[in-house]
This record gives C-alpha cells, sequence and structure tokens, in this order.
C-alpha cells in the first residue's frame, strides 16, 4: 500500500540550469526529487462554494464542491468527498460522504437536530442553536499532508427571527459551555499586535535587510499606523507606516542595533520588540518585474566561503526553475526567467548539500495573459414583483471571448445579508488564499488590477503570510514520507491490523475477509479477502452504493478464523482532522446592504411584507449561557456512534462514568446528606426507602450510594426499547455500564422534583404501578423528598444485540455498518403560475440554487424561479471551472 520515493536524477533540461561544475550533483538530485514526488503523491485541494453568506436556525445549506489536482487545479483523481459540519464547540454534528463527478459534488445540511432517535422521538426535530458553525471538506487523500489544507469555512447561525420573515437585525447569541467543548480557544491577543517577517526567514548582522511587518488589534483585524525606530549604534532612524491591511515594510543596509520600536496608532505609542541579527545563516532580497525574478542572496559572516547552494522555485509543489552556484563572496545575484509558469504562489527556496533548507521566500507569479472566461448575467426586467417569475440568462465566454460549454453552480439570494470577513470564492482560493497561511482580509482586492499598488500589497502579503504547504523537505525526499491513506476511486475499507497489546506493532501475513450487505436489498453482496503486508495495512474497494451496509470483518491466522489471537482491527475511518480553533476574523459578521433602485409604485402592495410590522424590542444582556442543543431540555448524546468511533480505532470503550468524564461533566458518587445538608434522621428514612433491591428503586440510589452531577443527585433511568432493565446485579452501579451496550443517553438541562420527574420515565411508573410498591410511588408523587435530582436517561440495545464480554473482548472480528455515499436532495422551489393563495406565506432568503447549471454549444444557460413575498434585490453568485483548470466567478446584484 505504501509508496516509497525512488530517488531519481532528472535531466532539468526544460530548467534555467547552471553550467555543471561538479561531477556528482547532489543539488540537482533533491530538485528532480520534486518532480518525483508529485508523480508519485498527488496532492488535492477542495473548495466549496455556498448558497449564502449566513443563515438562521431551521435553514438549509447548500454548497458546491470542487475538487482539483493541487498542482495543476485540473479534476482530481479521488471519488469521495467527505463533508463535515461542525458545531461552535466543535463536536461533529453530520458528516455527508458525496460521490465526485469530474472534479465536483453537491450537497446540503440542514441546520435541525435529529441525529438521537431517542431524543427526536420524544421532542421531534429541533433547530440547532445559535453560534458560528464550522464546514470542512476533504478527500481521504488529503489526510497524508498537513491537515491546515483540508477547506474549512465558518459560517453564523442567528436566531429564529422573532417577527416571521424580519431578517434586518438579527440575533446572536452563541453558546458558550464547558461540557463536551472540544473547540480549541481563540488566541488572546494585545490591543495592537505588530509581528515582524524578515525576507527570507532570518535577519542577518551587518547584511542588507528587507523587513515586512503586520499590525492588527485585538479581535486580529488590521490597523493603520506609523512604525518608529530609532538606532543604537548606527544612529540610523527608521520611520515607515503601513501600505494595505495593516502590513508595511522597511529595509536597513546593515545591521539593525535597535531591540524596540514603537508603534503609532490613533496617537497613542506601542512598544513592539524588533527581530535581532544572527550570524550564522542565509537570507534573501527578491524583486520581480514582467519577465524575471531577481534574487539577492547573503551569508552570515561567520558562513565559510565557497559553499554549494541550490535554488529551486516551485508553484503548487511543482519545481519550475533551478539553479545551483558556488558563494564565493558574502553576495551573489539570481535571476530565473518566468516564461512558462502559471499564474500562481510560487516559492523560492535556498538549499545545500545536505538538503537543508537555508532560506525561502514566497512570491506571486502574475501572468498578464491570464484571461479566466466570463461568466455573465441579464434580465430583461427592471423590476421584480414578489411571487412572480423570474428569468436570468446566463452566458460562458472563454478569455478570447468564444462561447464554450461547461457545468458550474448559480445561487440567488435577496440581496441584503449578513456575512463574516473571509469573502473567499472559487478563483481567489485556488489561486492564493489555499497556499497562504491564515485569513486574507478581502482577497479579491489583489486581483483587481496589477499596477504598482496592488503588485506591493500582493508581496507583503507573500512575506507575512508564506506558508509551506507543500512540504520540500519531504518532496525532495530528505524526509521520509509514508502514505498512510490511499486515493479513493470508488468507496472502500482501509484499515490497520496491531498487535492487541503494542499499537505500533502492525501484523503481517493476517488474512482479513470482509463482507458486506447494503440494506438495500436490490443491491449486490460483496465479499473479499486481503493478506496485510509489513505494515499491517488492509483495503478494498467496494461497488457504489446510498445509506448504509451491514460490514462483518473477521481475521484468520495459522487457520483460527475470528477468533481471539491477540490482533485488534482498526478502521481508518476513524481518522479525521483535529478540530482547531476560531481565528477572530471568522466571528464577525457585517450587513451586506445593496442601495435600492428607484421604482415605481408596486402595485401588489397587498402581499405580505415583514418589513412593515415589526415590532423592535429592547436589547437585553445574556448573563447565563444557553442550554445547549436541544437543547431546550435535554442534551442528546448518541453513545452508540461515539462508541463505533472507539472501536474504529481498536479500542475498548468506556464505562458511563468514563463517558460523562470525557464530555466534562463532574461525577461523584456520595450518600445524600453529606451534599444536601439533610439531616441524619431524614437521611435514614430516605435510604430505608431507597435502598430496596426492587428493581424499581434503582433508579435514583444504587448499592454504592448516590451518583452526583455537579450539585444534584441523578435519578437513573436505564431501560430498553419497551422495559426497564431487570439484571439488577449487572445494573446495580450504573457508572459502570458498558457503554457498548448504550444506545444514547439524555441529560436534561434543569434539576426537577420526582414528581416532575415522574411525567418523564413511563416504564418506571409502569413497574412501580404494576408492582403496587406504595413506598416509589408516594416518593414519586411528592412524598417528603424534596430534593431535585438530575435526571439521565439511559437507553440500552435490546437484549439480543448486546454482545458477551467474551465477544467483546475478541478485537479479531468486527460487527458494524458502512455508509456508502449520501443520498443527492433536490433544492426546493415554491412556484406561483397563477399567484399566490391568500395567505400565503414566503420568507425563503435563497431563492435559486442548482449546482449544476450546463451551458449549450453556444454558452448559454437559462435559470426560472419564482420570487419570494417581499425581495426586490438579488445577488446572484456561480463559480465553475475548466476542464484545463481555470476558475470562475459570478457575483452580481440585480
Amino acid at each position: 500500500m505504501c509508496k516509497k520515493l525512488t530517488i531519481l536524477t532528472l535531466l532539468l533540461c526544460l530548467w534555467n540550469v547552471a553550467p555543471a561544475q561538479w561531477t556528482r550533483d547532489d543539488l540537482m538530485r533533491y530538485a528532480g526529487n520534486i518532480h518525483q514526488f508529485n508523480r508519485l503523491f498527488v496532492q488535492e485541494k477542495v473548495f466549496l462554494m455556498f448558497d449564502n453568506t449566513s443563515y438562521f436556525q431551521g435553514e438549509t445549506i447548500w454548497f458546491k464542491a470542487f475538487v482539483v489536482n493541487a498542482s495543476t487545479l485540473t479534476r482530481a483523481r479521488s471519488t469521495v468527498l467527505y463533508v463535515d459540519l461542525i458545531s461552535p464547540n466543535g463536536v461533529l454534528l453530520e458528516q455527508q460522504k458525496i460521490k465526485i463527478r469530474a472534479g465536483q459534488a453537491d450537497g446540503c445540511f440542514t441546520l435541525m437536530d435529529g441525529t438521537v432517535g431517542q431524543a427526536r422521538e420524544l421532542r421531534g426535530l429541533v433547530p440547532y442553536p445559535s453560534g458560528y458553525y464550522e464546514i470542512r471538506a476533504y478527500t481521504q487523500y488529503m489526510l497524508n499532508f498537513d491537515h491546515s489544507t483540508v477547506f474549512s469555512r465558518v459560517l453564523p447561525v442567528f436566531k429564529t427571527p422573532i417577527v416571521e420573515g424580519n431578517y434586518s437585525k438579527p440575533v446572536f447569541e452563541p453558546y458558550e459551555t464547558q461540557i463536551d467543548k472540544l473547540r480549541p480557544e481563540t488566541e488572546q491577543l494585545k490591543d495592537i499586535n505588530v509581528t515582524f517577517y524578515p525576507e527570507g526567514g532570518d535577519v542577518l548582522a551587518y547584511r542588507p535587510a528587507r523587513i515586512a511587518f503586520k499590525a492588527v488589534d485585538a479581535d486580529g483585524m488590521p490597523v493603520r499606523g506609523t512604525l518608529k525606530i530609532k538606532g543604537a549604534e548606527l544612529n540610523v532612524d527608521i520611520e515607515t507606516e503601513t501600505i494595505h491591511d495593516g502590513m508595511g515594510y522597511f529595509t536597513i543596509k546593515e545591521e539593525l542595533n535597535a531591540k524596540r520600536g514603537v508603534f503609532i496608532h490613533d496617537g497613542k505609542e506601542y512598544r513592539v520588540n524588533l527581530p535581532s541579527g544572527i550570524i550564522r545563516g542565509y537570507s534573501v532580497i527578491m524583486r520581480q518585474d514582467e519577465d524575471s525574478v531577481y534574487v539577492n542572496v547573503y551569508r552570515g559572516y561567520k558562513i565559510n566561503k565557497n559553499a554549494r547552494l541550490g535554488m529551486t522555485i516551485t508553484c503548487r509543489g511543482e519545481l519550475f526553475g533551478y539553479q545551483s552556484a558556488l558563494m564565493e563572496s558574502d553576495s551573489m545575484k539570481i535571476s530565473f526567467s518566468n516564461e512558462g509558469w502559471p499564474m500562481g504562489v510560487c516559492q523560492f527556496t535556498l538549499y545545500n548539500e545536505e538538503g537543508k533548507i537555508l532560506s525561502t521566500r514566497h512570491f506571486f507569479n502574475h501572468r498578464d495573459d491570464f484571461v479566466p472566461p466570463m461568466l455573465t448575467v441579464s434580465s430583461d426586467r427592471s423590476r421584480y414583483d414578489p411571487y412572480e417569475q423570474i428569468i436570468f440568462s446566463l452566458s460562458l465566454r472563454d478569455g478570447q471571448g468564444r462561447p464554450f460549454r461547461d457545468r458550474f453552480c448559480v445561487a440567488v439570494r435577496d440581496a441584503n445579508s449578513f456575512e463574516t470577513a473571509y469573502a473567499d470564492d472559487l478563483a481567489t482560493s485556488l489561486l492564493l488564499s489555499s497556499d497562504l497561511k491564515g485569513l486574507i482580509n478581502n482577497p479579491h482586492y489583489y486581483f483587481e488590477s496589477n499596477d504598482e499598488e496592488h503588485r506591493q500589497a500582493m508581496d507583503l502579503l507573500m512575506m507575512v503570510q508564506g506558508w509551506e504547504r507543500y512540504d520540500w523537505m519531504y518532496m525532495t525526499n530528505n524526509n521520509y514520507f509514508i502514505e498512510r491513506h490511499r486515493m479513493e476511486d470508488s468507496l472502500s475499507i482501509n484499515g490497520w491490523i496491531t498487535s492487541i497489546r503494542n499499537d505500533k506493532k502492525k501484523l503481517e501475513g493476517v488474512n482479513t475477509y470482509v463482507s458486506i450487505v447494503p440494506q438495500d436489498n436490490d443491491s449486490v453482496v460483496e465479499y473479499g479477502m486481503y493478506t496485510t503486508g509489513d505494515i499491517g495495512y488492509f483495503g478494498f474497494n467496494t461497488r457504489d452504493f446510498y445509506g448504509t451496509a451491514d460490514l462483518v470483518v473477521l481475521l484468520e491466522k495459522g487457520g483460527n478464523r475470528g477468533g481471539d489471537m491477540g490482533a485488534k482491527i482498526k478502521l481508518e475511518r476513524a481518522e479525521r482532522p483535529a478540530v482547531r480553533s476560531f481565528n477572530k476574523n471568522e466571528l464577525n459578521f457585517t450587513s451586506r446592504t445593496v442601495p435600492e433602485i428607484k421604482r415605481a409604485a408596486n402595485p401588489v402592495s397587498q402581499y405580505n411584507n415583514p418589513e412593515t410590522d415589526v415590532v423592535e424590542l429592547p436589547e437585553v444582556e445574556i448573563l447565563a449561557p444557553r442550554k445547549y442543543i436541544d437543547y431546550f431540555t435535554f442534551k442528546a448524546y448518541d453513545v452508540e456512534k461515539d462508541v463505533e468511533t472507539v472501536l474504529d480505532f481498536g479500542e475498548y470503550p468506556t464505562d458511563m462514568l468514563g463517558y460523562l468524564l470525557g464530555k466534562g461533566y463532574t461525577v461523584t458518587t456520595d450518600n445524600i446528606s453529606q451534599k444536601s445538608g439533610l439531616t441524619d434522621a431524614t437521611e435514614a428514612s430516605l435510604a430505608s426507602l431507597i435502598m430496596s433491591t426492587d428493581v424499581e428503586n434503582l433508579a435514583y440510589y444504587n448499592e454504592t450510594g448516590v451518583t452526583w452531577l455537579g450539585r444534584h443527585p441523578v435519578f437513573w433511568y436505564i431501560h430498553d426499547s419497551d422495559k426497564l432493565t431487570n439484571d439488577f446485579e449487572y445494573y446495580a452501579n450504573p457508572l459502570s455500564i458498558d457503554t457498548e451496550d448504550i444506545v444514547s443517553v439524555l441529560i436534561f438541562d434543569d434539576p426537577a422534583y420526582l414528581t416532575e420527574i415522574s411525567e418523564s420515565v413511563p416504564l418506571y411508573m409502569d413497574a412501580i404501578i404494576k408492582r403496587n410498591n406504595t413506598s416509589a410511588i408516594v416518593a414519586m408523587n411528592g412524598g417528603e423528598n424534596r430534593l431535585r435530582y438530575t435526571l439521565v436517561d439511559v437507553l440500552l440495545k435490546d437484549e439480543h444485540k448486546i454482545r458477551t464480554k467474551e465477544e467483546k473482548r475478541n478485537k479479531g472480528q468486527r460487527i458494524t455498518t458502512l455508509r456508502g455515499f449520501d443520498y443527492p436532495v433536490q433544492f426546493y422551489s415554491p412556484q406561483y403560475p397563477d399567484g399566490p393563495i391568500e395567505g400565503t406565506k414566503d420568507y425563503r432568503r435563497t431563492l435559486y440554487w442548482n449546482p449544476n447549471v450546463i451551458t449549450d454549444s453556444l454558452g448559454n444557460a437559462r435559470i426560472e424561479f419564482y420570487n419570494n413575498s417581499y425581495s426586490t434585490r438579488f445577488n446572484i453568485t456561480g463559480a465553475g471551472i475548466t476542464a484545463g483548470g481555470t476558475p470562475y466567478v459570478l457575483d452580481e446584484d440585480f
């Protein structure tokens, strides 16, 4: 399975190569390996376009995915895309598994919580709470590389408007809690933060240098200001202003002796620490013109002369330039012709004979002959009335104005919306943002023009946010690269067989048998066998199917099939990108408004308009945290799903205590009087009631005492689909229940008296009434117990589905489910051919979404939809990419 990079020496006659001065050119070998690496390990990029820029509770997020080869931007080989919906707290709420066709895929997430069946039966579907949600997308193969390459976008979800359809003043109340909080904290910044970026990475003592800087405020937003530095020994004073988005630069001819400077913003001075010069190392100063890139290389005064150095130019990981030189003096000048280089982020790398990187510099190669296709839209209407049919004509032309057929996505939404500061699109992402670190404020600015102002701003961006997306050390084989995740050109099952005692010990020669039985009876049952190699890996391709299938995996070695052989199965699907922290720029949303066009009087003013009957409520300060996903009554945990993930890692699931602790709860076990303040007499009376061995009394007391979640005792309600548990010995301590026996758990938000809890525990109430347990009936109807309990509702698997201890211990077999592709969902848009029916209300914000608009041979397409009840202006966005890898976009207001 694992490809090993073969070290090849390539003749680089297509690039600028200095005359060979040595018989054995290791420098060229490193450059040649870059080409070989990209041939063997093709990196991929994903970009998602959404139908809107923000959402309200209960709405649907529609998206279109473009999956490309990262180097050429042509269609990727992978055919399976994973798209995750992540809660504000960092919990994976839902994952879509989507079929990629010709480099494109589409799907949707409905912002409704219906994942836990037990909760769904009690309350139906409820909207997810307001907050910032993350959507990320990746192919399995992308997980071989830095997880920062995974596509990620943060979308604000506002509360449902109090007045239906009134979206003008959205209310945003993000939920905050320490329970089940997996997302790392956002970095806390000072009022003003200035960071310095020496060109090439280092500042050399007594050598010229150019140093970029960026100033941001406490929210990470760029600020304008002036940087002042006063030299200590050389008496060189520097004063420079920010040029664009808080970025600026200054140059020095020799060592910068000053250790500190000041940054002046809004008349206030902020002290900043400056980078120190080093005596060993290399630095560069670069400049560009239309035809070439010029690099001045400097070495530290403690570096030996006559060092052999290599230099490469890469763009999106592909090699486009190479030179080698003998550095005989303190500096040297190198130039590269940019003829034939693609448009995009490039990287200059300086390295030595050992393959050690000495200096890097990112720059952007702009091509004047780069003319993307033009997607335009037109309408024969000058006004749009409620509920009427609207027709837009689309036209697609290549860079030379010629029409062509292609497939792209189009969204039409009400023009007045709310969006975060992150305004990327397909073109800016593939050509710029995805190859830089961090968020870029208004990436469209850098493509507005190729004049001096924009080129300077682009070059500052390269110096400040340059990033090693394509790891040069791996590409040159200096670091050994292992391909852990194979390219999915179909649905697949992959994993590793390891020792149950030592996870690092991979087992070779183990026969791995699988059977796949799709739950759709019309599908074909599949069987397969794979013998593991030296890294214990196994992999199977399956036929494409939708929905779920039953999956059985058995191991065999030495004739022992399915038995306990001291091995465990680890499924590759368990590995996912780590949850990241939010950047504060992503958490700032603004109103996007479009000036209204003067129109004639509206002849259909009788139609409802949510803006005409709005009651403005006073602002309130939220002092207490909102309840979690309901989440208005309880928090629902899909234990069965969580356990499946643990089993996928080849591990043993925890018990109920470990599960609760893992979710962030404080769990203790004690008697009631110690924590409730009851007198000894009351405690003794209560104990006599609830220490009974009757199964129905197990609900809120057990042999180890009372379980407390935080400050309140727990009322345990343990049952399967139709009865209370009747195995008192096994479940005498609910905290010791094996989570592999549990389907789901509900933990109610508000502590309640027993009389209130009685309404939520029907099987318990039926049992005590049927057995005529007077003491329990009295207690549940009030009695003398005035304690408030936290209700924990545990739904067990039915008896025939609970595995024995021996079966659980044997990791040489696995019975689980396998997800196929998610079924495609079609966007629904109501029609009003005869006008609206009286009382009709239509407050859609996205009026049209089509992920697969196809032009005809003349490059034309037409879209039709009906207006809602209030929109008069629309924003139309679209995106596509040619088969050759050139992206194009549409963003226009009507």
